[in-house]
């Protein structure tokens, strides 16, 4: 008993480290902004390199920009089902920035933006997120829940750097 009370007080005293809940993955790309934007916005290409993704649902059919909403049909292996992700796009500059607020009532809620720089040789694509989880046992698990994120996040990278390289 002694050694699971020691392990929730770590795990919640990391949990209010400054960065708690805070993502960035980055990923050099040998494409112009303007391609990398297609495979970060096009539906078709996201679910080529995002894990685990398996449809995107366009809620509001033929508006690109601030105020677009769409729905991610996630397969979650950690909960061994699908869940949907709904977003909704609250910052817009083509092709350099987009922001979108991301949404599993009861799960987590996260402000996600992918950031287009230009470089000598193609982009610099930045992803941030800053996430929030709804339950007690997910904001305890914060500390792991996080790293894993970003772990993620490059292997996805890795995989939309080949990909959009290759087209």
């Amino acid at each position: 008993m002694g050694l699971v009370l020691v392990a929730v007080l770590v795990l919640y005293g990391m949990g209010l480290r400054p960065n708690a809940g805070n993502t960035l993955v980055e990923v050099e790309i040998a494409r112009p902004p303007e391609d990398v934007w297609a495979w970060i916005t096009e539906p078709a290409k996201v679910k080529q390199w995002v894990n685990g993704l398996v449809e995107v649902r366009e809620d509001t059919h033929g508006i690109e920009g601030v105020g677009a909403r769409e729905t991610w049909i996630m397969d979650d292996p950690n909960l061994k089902k699908r869940i949907e992700v709904p977003s909704l796009v609250t910052a817009y500059d083509k092709p350099r920035m987009v922001s979108v607020h991301i949404e599993a009532p009861g799960m987590f809620a996260g402000d996600l933006t992918y950031t287009l720089t230009p470089t000598a040789t193609g982009t610099r694509l930045a992803q941030k997120g800053t996430w929030r989880y709804g339950d007690l046992f997910s904001r305890l698990m914060e500390p792991l829940i996080t790293p894993q994120a970003n772990a993620q996040g490059r292997v996805d990278f890795a995989k939309l750097k080949a990909l959009a390289e290759a087209s």
